[in-house]
């Protein structure tokens, strides 16, 4: 079978996974509606009242009042977000962090196929800056970079042959749900360039 033909399946079976799971009425994709604030706030009482942009990338997010972002000396500006201050490491992986934000030159369909590095628990198809995107729920194997058992929650942009990916995970000590409602309405404030 083809790739594309393997693709329109996988597309399908997640379009009727998600029509069983709830979604609207018309069986449409769920929106995620891109606005410059959000019009309800994070747990935690944290308001997306901060604004950083990552003009290397192309894109714009606000991120709760009181976090911390990276300013651009180790990797490009706005592409880690956490509660508390953070240094990145020069020529290594960085530290477990509360969110993070990259554009990936693979496209959409390529960086969401099959991996054994990982395995997906739900999927579904939205919309966000006005793009084509998918909201996955994930597991690690452990065949990869990341320990077995790790869950990420992340959004796959498509940009055109890119990927925006914004991710969450449950990493040493972060508070993985609190998070995951942070990246969701971050997400929700992304302007693409």
């Amino acid at each position: 079978m083809s790739t594309r033909r393997v693709l329109l399946a996988a597309a399908a079976a997640l379009l009727l996974a998600a029509s069983a799971c709830g979604g609207n009425s018309e069986g449409e994709p769920e929106t995620v509606t891109t606005e410059t604030e959000t019009e309800t706030e994070p747990s935690g009482g944290d308001e997306l009242a901060e604004r950083c942009e990552n003009p290397d990338a192309g894109y714009a997010v606000r991120y709760p009042a009181g976090w911390h972002t990276n300013d651009g000396a180790v990797t490009a500006p706005c592409s880690f977000f956490h509660p508390d201050p953070f240094e990145l490491p020069e020529a290594s992986e960085p530290p477990p962090l509360a969110v993070s934000i990259s554009r990936e030159p693979i496209a959409l369909a390529d960086l969401a196929g099959e991996s054994p590095a990982t395995r997906v628990l739900a999927s579904e198809e939205v919309e966000v800056a006005g793009r084509p995107a998918l909201r996955r729920e994930t597991e690690s194997t452990g065949d990869g970079l990341l320990p077995a058992g790790v869950h990420s929650l992340e959004y796959l942009v498509d940009l055109d042959g890119e990927t925006l990916v914004a991710v969450t995970r449950s990493q040493s000590g972060l508070d993985f749900e609190r998070n995951g409602e942070v990246l969701q309405q971050m997400v929700a404030t992304l302007e693409q360039r």
